[in-house]
């Protein structure tokens, strides 16, 4: 399947749909350069603590030739909130601003493989708070596409699923997504939103 317009649209994919989708689609080639730059921006520069904070996502073929890229979403949900990035979402202070459970497993600040049983008990009780789910796990669709050399894929993500954003302060955003050519991780442009309270 070809999908060659000037700017195209990909459905979100969660973060185990990217990793089927890149062994589909894609087969990094030892060496290589990334053939991909990120650039995102927010609709907003501020938000309410809890309103919605979307990101459009811009994935750009730097690399001079055609390159196979994959999305996905989630069949049960239709869900659009791409985990085929990491998302990292600083406070003011440097902190990693608080996760939800999904972020806590998919962010990559924690070894999922290897939790402190503090860190068991933090993850607890985030599913806790999301009726025992892990958002994000889930039946998925993938399809692989072309993007053209110069060509520019738009996608986008939902912050509010990896971070809570309940407090008021400002907050650095940044994604990040492995290149499907060099097998690199690629990181994206930071943007800063503020989040302000309720009135």
């Amino acid at each position: 399947m070809k999908i060659q317009p000037r700017v195209l649209v990909l459905l979100a994919a969660l973060s185990i749909s990217w990793c089927i989708a890149s062994a589909q689609c894609m087969r990094p080639v030892a060496g290589a350069s990334p053939a991909i730059s990120l650039t995102i921006t927010a609709a907003n520069d501020k938000v309410l603590v809890g309103a919605p904070l979307d990101l459009k996502v811009l994935i750009h073929n730097i690399s001079g030739h055609d390159i196979p890229l994959s999305g996905g979403y989630v069949r049960d949900t239709g869900d659009a909130g791409s985990l085929m990035f990491s998302v990292d979402v600083r406070m003011a202070d440097g902190s990693v601003a608080p996760e939800t459970a999904a972020g806590f497993a998919d962010n990559g600040h924690h070894d999922m493989s290897h939790l402190s049983k503090d860190e068991e008990a933090k993850y607890n009780e985030l599913r806790k708070e999301q009726n025992g789910k892990h958002a994000g796990i889930g039946p998925v669709s993938v399809t692989c596409g072309t993007l053209k050399r110069g060509e520019t894929a738009e996608t986008g993500t939902s912050v509010n699923r990896f971070y809570k954003l309940s407090e008021p302060g400002v907050y650095t955003i940044q994604i990040s997504m492995q290149d499907g050519e060099s097998g690199q991780i690629v990181k994206s442009n930071k943007i800063t939103v503020t989040v302000v309270p309720k009135s």
